[in-house]
């Protein structure tokens, strides 16, 4: 399917479920209606601090998050800044000349969470849901947009940090200004009752809409999600390294992190997977609150990265990454030389190897 050409098929396949009067889609038109400055007289503090979080809610943000603790008037803080803000800042576009205010946006959003780590999905989720200023930057959008950045953007970006993807955004946008008008023209925001108001979908959202479905639906199953998941068959650890193989025969190597950096790597890893958690978190705690996670979901992380996170006896936390100095069977054959008595069998495919590789190493 062509990208380019498939724009506004995309979009619109999307809008087919969020079209449902029922569907969890809808939620952001609530949330995006009820904080724009149009309905700022009808705005109240309680009200404001439930309309956000069912929309964080519906969109998996309370899910493995320190906000699955709390309870909708811990936003109070947040939804206090949202109503200071000017009027002026809802129509701001993802421009050059708007980089700045939309970077210290972001971190004044971040702030309100105070002595928590917030991840770029959740912000971004914000940014998205009260502002209409940013896409929300979860796995599946940067999927999308991390394998085009190149195109858009003169280099590639995993999309894992906020700033520097600014550029590809504002020339993707630039490039389909088009297909987004056409868009926007027939895309009311819907009220609680089902009714088409005067607001219009901000472009922020319709390249959301674009992103998120083109790997959510489309991709599949280059990139896995909640229900078609890719389950672990078999591991084995030699060294610094594990070795797995999939249900489907396929085989991963993946490196250990150094000593040291145990803690930064899972960081990493939450970050890409858009996992929320507390700063105050010990490495034990972090480690198996996010091996629980990535378990219970069983993640293929994107498509330029898998991790696993590893709780041995002790609690001692290992955290792995795949390994990409090499093919797959190149590394097997290496890891092959420090296991005794081991001969490779030159007609071995990767998948023979690293099966038989595991089993012996296993014992």
């Amino acid at each position: 399917m062509n990208k380019i050409n498939d724009f506004i098929d995309i979009v619109e396949k999307f809008m087919v479920e969020g079209q449902k009067g029922d569907h969890r889609y809808r939620t952001f038109d609530f949330c995006y209606a009820y904080f724009h400055p149009i309905n700022k007289s009808k705005r109240e503090m309680t009200t404001a601090c439930y309309v956000l979080w069912s929309y964080l809610a519906s969109w998996g943000m309370l899910r493995n998050s320190f906000l699955l603790n709390k309870n909708p008037a811990y936003l109070i803080n947040l939804i206090q800044f949202i109503f200071d803000q000017d009027e002026a800042l809802w129509e701001i576009q993802i421009e050059p000349q708007n980089y700045a205010k939309i970077a210290q946006l972001y971190d004044n959003v971040a702030a309100q969470f105070k002595n928590q780590s917030p991840t770029i999905t959740l912000i971004t989720k914000i940014l998205l849901g009260v502002f209409g200023i940013m896409p929300a930057y979860d796995r599946y959008f940067r999927a999308t947009f991390s394998e085009i950045s190149a195109q858009y953007g003169g280099k590639y970006h995993s999309f894992h940090q906020f700033q520097p993807t600014f550029d590809v955004l504002f020339h993707f946008i630039q490039a389909h200004q088009g297909e987004i008008r056409q868009l926007q023209d027939h895309l009311n925001i819907i009220d609680f009752y089902g009714n088409a108001t005067e607001l219009h979908y901000p472009i922020a959202k319709i390249i959301d809409m674009y992103g998120f479905n083109q790997s959510f639906f489309i991709h599949q199953p280059t990139l896995t999600n909640l229900e078609e998941m890719t389950m672990v068959k078999k591991n084995a650890t030699l060294n610094q390294y594990l070795i797995e193989q999939e249900d489907s025969g396929k085989i991963n190597v993946l490196s250990q992190y150094e000593d040291g950096t145990v803690k930064a790597s899972l960081r990493e890893i939450a970050e890409a997977i858009g996992f929320e958690f507390d700063s105050a978190w010990t490495t034990q705690q972090f480690g198996r609150r996010l091996a629980d996670f990535v378990e219970n979901a069983n993640e293929i992380i994107a498509k330029e990265a898998v991790y696993r996170v590893q709780i041995l006896e002790n609690n001692k936390v290992n955290t792995f990454k795949y390994k990409t100095d090499y093919s797959t069977k190149e590394a097997l054959r290496e890891l092959a030389k420090l296991v005794d008595g081991f001969a490779v069998d030159e007609k071995w495919n990767t998948q023979q190897l690293g099966s038989k590789l595991i089993d012996v190493i296993n014992g």
